[in-house]
């Protein structure tokens, strides 16, 4: 539940849309599939300090807010960053 409203670009119906394009393709049943995972704490430290680290997850546990006027984060935003920099790390596992 990473919903971030309807006007953020990062809504939920943008990624439907897309995934509804994509499916539509005729090369989509051809490309490859993978399950994402969430990166680990060690793994995103070796980006991003700790301490900013262990920041994100407690700004956003069972929360919703403002980082700033423009960076919404909801309780979910932690999971769909670990989610999202997994993702990049099994694509790169795969090569």
């Amino acid at each position: 539940n990473h919903d971030k409203g309807y006007s953020h670009p990062e809504c939920k119906e943008r990624i439907v849309s897309i995934q509804k394009k994509l499916e539509s393709t005729l090369y989509y049943k051809e490309l490859k599939k993978f399950n994402p995972r969430e990166a680990t704490v060690d793994e995103i430290s070796l980006i991003h300090d700790t301490s900013y680290f262990n920041f994100f997850e407690e700004k956003t546990k069972n929360k919703s807010g403002y980082f700033d006027p423009d960076t919404v984060f909801s309780n979910d935003s932690n999971l769909a960053a670990k989610l999202a920099a997994g993702s990049g790390l099994v694509l790169a596992d795969s090569i």
